[in-house]
């Protein structure tokens, strides 16, 4: 009887409640990194990132496009300076190089085969009727002017004013060609002279002037190459007063030695320009040099 009251003590009194263990993902709060997931999730949309997407076509990156613009520019440029970069042109050029330089070696075999020193007078004397090779002279002479056309057609893509200048260049030539002075090709004022005389020194001395306009074109063309320019502006320079200086020896002195080799000169500088500059043109249609 006297330990039943205190076993009911016991059964009435309240029992505290268990300590539960600390929950860390539950007590620690919010998790930070699902907030900066969401964070991140909602800058996607977030002016930053669209001005980053606003960046692809920012001044900067459209600079890039411009540079790009301006490569093609350049290689369209460098095209460009290849004018004759095609089937036709590099016919042309060949059949320039050919008629030049053919034509340029049977004058010389003429030259050479004409009476006395071919160092003496006037190389259009090889195609004087004394000459035993004076028609092979003449139509040496006639094969090299037409090259001279056949050039300034082929440059005609870079320059119509080229094809003007050697064209007339090559029909002031074929006239020389066909009209021939007399022997010796008297000139005033020391000798008496023929009207064929005259035609034939008019159509050469003026053919020249001409051509040295064609050098000087080619010189300031900036579509032709470096190489071809720099030819160009060398046989300019040489071809002006090596022909001024034969002018005035054939008005001041007349036919004599410094006269021939004065001539003479003036003739390989002409030619090798014109064969260079069609070897030149032929190489940058056939490989692109």
């Amino acid at each position: 009887m006297g330990d039943r009251p205190h076993t009911r003590v016991e059964e009435l009194t309240p029992k505290p409640a268990p300590i539960r263990p600390a929950d860390p993902d539950r007590d620690a709060g919010p998790d930070p990194d699902a907030n900066s997931n969401r964070h991140t999730d909602a800058d996607r949309g977030s002016p930053s990132i669209r001005h980053t997407d606003s960046d692809r076509g920012s001044p900067s990156i459209r600079h890039t496009d411009s540079d790009r613009d301006a490569d093609s520019d350049h290689h369209a440029g460098s095209r460009r300076k290849d004018p004759t970069g095609n089937d036709t042109g590099s016919a042309l050029s060949a059949a320039a190089v050919f008629a030049v330089v053919v034509g340029a070696l049977i004058m010389l075999v003429a030259l050479v085969n004409a009476p006395g020193s071919w160092l003496q007078g006037y190389v259009s004397e090889a195609g004087t009727a004394v000459s035993p090779l004076a028609t092979a002279y003449r139509w040496g002479l006639v094969l090299l002017a037409a090259g001279v056309a056949l050039l300034g057609v082929a440059l005609r893509p870079a320059s119509r004013l080229l094809l003007t200048l050697l064209g007339s260049a090559g029909v002031l030539a074929a006239t020389s060609g066909a009209v021939p002075c007399t022997d010796q090709c008297p000139l005033p004022p020391f000798e008496s002279t023929t009207v064929s005389d005259v035609v034939h020194t008019a159509a050469s001395i003026v053919g020249m002037a001409v051509l040295a306009g064609a050098m000087l074109t080619v010189a300031l063309t900036s579509l032709f190459t470096r190489v071809m320019r720099q030819l160009a502006l060398v046989a300019t320079v040489l071809t002006v007063p090596l022909g001024g200086a034969l002018g005035l020896t054939m008005l001041f002195v007349g036919r004599g030695l410094a006269g021939a080799v004065l001539e003479r000169i003036l003739l390989i500088v002409a030619v090798s320009w014109l064969s260079g500059t069609a070897l030149l043109t032929l190489l940058r249609s056939s490989v692109k040099v």
